[in-house]
């Protein structure tokens, strides 16, 4: 007797119980399965082979490296570098224009008595705003690199403090300066957070 079960054929056969005293007379033919007929073929019986390395194989070779950096993490370096070195250059060269640039903005005389006295202060006012702004773009500019990328917000800071720095060349008056350092050294503090995270 045969029937199929989802597909697999399988054979019934019958067990006569042994006669004896002890058997009941109601036990005659008992259902008994036998060997299933499985659709088996030899690809199913091969294991399956996974890639990897094996016994011999050379192992890849090492990236090329300087002082144990690859070239990306030189190239990630020399970005921020150059970020860091031309905010840091951007602040020497306003304290080296300071005794021309302050009297002519507020419309003193230079070479006099004021005009020395104004650059004394207006320097120490645009130093401490400068690093007042710093902190504050590199808290806001912070998050912001959270949001959109590391490098893109690198690549957008320093957008942010050219053209800030750029802008500071057209102020007509102090206020229009003091309002385009703010924009650059918000710029250069978020530099700095994006450049150092990079870095690190």
């Amino acid at each position: 007797m045969e029937a199929k079960l989802s597909g697999v054929s399988v054979e019934l056969g019958t067990l006569s119980p042994p006669t004896g005293p002890s058997q009941s007379p109601s036990t005659t033919d008992l259902p008994l399965l036998m060997i299933p007929k499985l659709p088996v073929s030899s690809a199913d019986m091969l294991p399956v082979a996974t890639p990897g390395p094996t016994l011999g194989s050379p192992a890849p070779p090492p990236a090329r490296t300087f002082l144990g950096m690859t070239r990306y993490q030189w190239l990630v370096l020399f970005a921020a570098w150059l970020g860091w070195g031309f905010d840091i250059f951007d602040a020497y060269l306003f304290n080296n224009v300071a005794p021309n640039c302050v009297p002519s903005l507020l419309g003193i005389p230079l070479g006099t008595p004021e005009a020395a006295a104004a650059t004394v202060r207006w320097t120490g006012i645009l130093s401490s705003v400068l690093l007042i702004a710093w902190a504050f773009g590199g808290c806001i500019l912070g998050i912001f690199a959270d949001w959109v990328g590391r490098s893109r917000a690198l690549l957008l800071t320093m957008i942010l403090y050219s053209l800030g720095t750029a802008a500071c060349a057209g102020a007509p008056n102090m206020g229009v300066f003091v309002l385009f350092r703010v924009v650059s050294s918000v710029g250069i503090g978020g530099e700095w957070a994006a450049g150092s995270t990079l870095v690190a």
